[in-house]
């Protein structure tokens, strides 16, 4: 499973730019998680929460999906399936253009997986 995971995530992992790609289950927990810096440890555990809470906006019809703008970086949560939401952090540098084409594009795949 892990490799079909990676196969299918594997244009956002190459990207130079995108520093975190994580995928979780509804209730919060991480079941894949990718990072290319160790200090984004504590941002695993503070996206269990924010999962947590997307599903919840998701469910009640508010919201389809999350982005975050932070300091240097956006954060995109974006539901795949019924039970997994995907977490990216894209470095300011990353095309956001590419990277929301490429998160439907994954988001497409993953349901043809389901």
């Amino acid at each position: 499973m892990r490799e079909v995971i990676e196969e299918l995530l594997k244009p956002i992992i190459l990207d130079e730019n995108i520093t975190f790609v994580g995928i979780y289950r509804i209730d919060g927990v991480p079941i894949y998680v990718h990072f290319k810096n160790r200090q984004l440890l504590s941002l695993i555990d503070w996206l269990e929460d924010q999962v947590k809470v997307l599903i919840n906006y998701i469910a009640s019809g508010y919201f389809k999906d999350a982005e975050f703008k932070m300091r240097d970086s956006h954060l995109f949560l974006i539901p795949i399936s019924k039970t997994l939401v995907l977490g990216v952090l894209a470095l300011e540098d990353a095309s956001m253009y590419k990277l929301r084409v490429d998160l439907e594009s994954i988001k497409n795949e993953f349901e043809k997986h389901a």
